[in-house]
């Protein structure tokens, strides 16, 4: 559970753990806005900044209850390139250390401004971290996606840079599209590999 006070990249978001400190009852769910959140249960309200503003008969507790005992629990967070980082360790570095250098490296880039123009959902019988990974290098190309290799130039460098892994390819008009250097040469004319990677996209996404 999140709440964005401004636009900055850094230290821009305050994370609270979706549960109640009283019960542990589940305080919100799916995404909308909010000025504070009200526990279904007994009725305790909480600000955006995770304080307490109204504890049911809180006076029958004297003050045996700290303003930290009935707050929300308050969770490692950050934005950048589009994303919330969230991190449930508090001894957690900081996002910032965590980035580095791939900050830098990719400023130019400006994720934070990408809009898909399209998508399709599928449901996988598998963790959704492995499968996010996938994208993530075109190594496995040439054995997981084979029938890709007639149209797609699947060769990709990988280095280390700092604690990150690094993977890049050598792009033609901007997309691999040319025939892999795995395969027997052979004369191809571009707009030919253009329409077998969009014959064969088109088919994979009806199956």
């Amino acid at each position: 559970m999140s709440a964005i006070s401004s636009p900055m990249t850094f230290s821009t978001i305050r994370s609270s753990s979706n549960v109640c400190p009283h019960r542990g009852n589940r305080l919100t769910e799916g995404c909308a806005h909010a000025k504070q959140f009200t526990c279904s249960f007994h009725g305790w309200r909480f600000g955006l900044d995770g304080r307490n503003v109204g504890g049911v008969d809180r006076k029958d507790w004297g003050d045996r209850l700290s303003d930290d005992d009935v707050r929300l629990n308050e969770v490692k967070s950050g934005r950048w390139a589009g994303f919330v980082w969230i991190n449930m360790d508090d001894g957690c570095q900081t996002l910032e250390d965590l980035l580095t250098p791939i900050v830098e490296l990719t400023s130019c880039h400006e994720f934070e401004k990408l809009r898909y123009a399209w998508y399709r959902t599928t449901v996988v019988e598998a963790n959704w971290k492995v499968v996010a990974e996938a994208f993530n290098e075109f190594y496995h190309v040439q054995t997981t996606h084979n029938q890709m290799l007639t149209y797609t130039n699947d060769y990709s460098a990988s280095k280390g840079v700092g604690r990150h892994g690094w993977v890049s390819y050598a792009a033609e008009n901007g997309f691999p599209i040319a025939r892999s250097p795995r395969l027997a040469k052979k004369d191809t004319d571009f707009c030919d590999l253009v329409f077998e990677y969009a014959e064969q996209l088109k088919h994979d996404l009806n199956e």
